[in-house]
């Protein structure tokens, strides 16, 4: 290109860009009223929101109040869970990491009561004959699938 072919697409391409930005005020002048009220509303939704929540006890600022804890009643405690939940519970993630881990159902089984044997003794407990038919019965359900 010859440097006057530049000089006058220069020119052109100038002109563009402040009709451009001509262009883009306008729109912003128009568009500012609207912000405005859309700003207004938002106090009003949130000064409303505010005076529900104080007149239904929830907080002003923040999440909602916290929900009641399990059983029902405020400052109950959960209680303990039985030695068969821990127990069961144990056995079907050492099984399902067993399985991952490609062992076959023998060493999975091996592994699930030597797990279950350790928390018994640490709660200064045993496992029941009936705990352990249980155990081997959640062993085979895991193993069993394929």
């Amino acid at each position: 290109m010859e440097t006057s072919e530049i000089a006058t697409s220069l020119q052109a391409a100038l002109t563009e860009a402040a009709k451009a930005h001509k262009d883009l005020e306008a729109a912003k002048l128009k568009l500012a009223p609207l912000e405005q009220a859309a700003e207004e509303k938002d106090d009003i939704v949130n000064d409303l929101m505010n005076q529900y929540r104080r007149q239904t006890g929830g907080s002003i600022v923040g999440p909602p109040p916290p929900s009641r804890k399990r059983g029902g009643i405020p400052g109950s405690k959960r209680p303990a869970r039985s030695l068969e939940a821990i127990l069961m519970t144990t056995a079907s993630r050492v099984a399902k990491a067993a399985q991952k881990d490609g062992k076959k159902k023998a060493e999975g089984a091996k592994a699930v009561m030597e797990s279950c044997q350790k928390i018994a003794v640490k709660r200064a407990e045993s496992i029941s004959p009936e705990l352990q038919g249980k155990i081997e019965g959640r062993i085979g359900e895991i193993f069993g699938k394929k």
